[in-house]
């Protein structure tokens, strides 16, 4: 177990001269802790006893004045002509930055889910062929499928039957050229009522332009519709109402008239002129009456 070899890198990274290494043993090299977790001793005696590479495994060292540095290393026998192990090759390769590049990446990742997870829209992902890929949990939320119920069922099984077509051209549409499609539909919900959604979809593509999959996100907009046959019901409502006010005051002055005038002929109704006059006013009254009946029908 003593070091016959070491490169430069090995040396610098180290922070060891070369008489530090050369001819010393692994435990006069490495702290005892990295030893005792990684077993290195006892692995470099396994490559010399079966001549077997040890495949690799990762361990984190702190040199002398140096923030810690996280390697892959790996064990190689090297062998005589006659098939011997005359020495064994320990190669570690620097991952730090891989590491921590690694890890950004998996928190970007992570952030990348919670952000679809959390969303209030539904966002899916289709392949080119309009299979459902991923399904966030809004989407589970409104329809109530699971994302592990419609995992590779076609998306356009959901929809009702007069939009399927006019989703799968869109699709294709998108497929080929990429750009923004949107479209309304209505959707089947696990509880058997239909959703009104509105869908944006867009393509998602690699580094070569090549379309790789298409992402819905869509917006329920069910209860919108509600509130808005409510609104407009209540907009009727009022437009009648008022419709209503303004006939009742219309009828009521010709009403007026025809009252006065019979109580007028109740009291002097001897009077020819008295009389022609009202009967003249109720005649005139009755027809306004008749004509604004006529055009509310």
């Amino acid at each position: 177990l003593r070091v016959i070899f070491a490169n430069e890198n090995f040396l610098i990274k180290m922070r060891k001269e070369k008489r530090e290494v050369l001819g010393k043993r692994l435990d006069e090299i490495f702290p005892p802790a990295i030893l005792h977790y990684t077993d290195l001793e006892g692995r470099v005696r396994t490559v010399c006893l079966t001549a077997r590479p040890f495949e690799g495994s990762e361990m984190e060292y702190r040199a002398p004045g140096l923030a810690a540095r996280i390697y892959f290393y790996s064990l190689t026998p090297l062998k005589d002509e006659a098939g011997r192990v005359k020495s064994v090759m320990l190669f570690m390769d620097d991952v730090t930055e891989k590491k921590s590049l690694g890890e950004r990446i998996r928190e970007v990742e992570r952030h990348l889910a919670s952000v679809v997870e959390s969303a209030n829209d539904l966002i899916v992902s289709l392949d080119s062929a309009g299979a459902v890929m991923t399904w966030n949990s809004a989407a589970q939320r409104i329809l109530g499928f699971s994302s592990q119920e419609v995992a590779k069922r076609q998306f356009a099984d959901f929809f009702t039957e007069p939009d399927r077509p006019h989703l799968q051209d869109l699709l294709n549409h998108l497929a080929g050229e990429g750009k923004l499609q949107e479209m309304e539909t209505r959707m089947h919900a696990r509880s058997g009522e239909e959703r009104l959604i509105s869908w944006r979809f867009s393509a998602m593509r690699e580094e070569g332009g090549r379309v790789v999959a298409l992402v819905g996100v869509g917006r329920d907009l069910t209860e919108k519709q509600h509130l808005e046959l409510q609104l407009i019901q209540s907009a009727k409502m009022a437009s009648l109402g008022e419709m209503a006010g303004g006939i009742a005051h219309e009828i009521r002055n010709p009403l007026a008239i025809t009252s006065s005038a019979a109580q007028i002929l109740l009291k002097k109704g001897n009077d020819p002129e008295i009389l022609q006059e009202c009967a003249e006013k109720i005649r005139l009254a009755s027809a306004r009456a008749a004509a604004i009946i006529e055009t509310l029908l």
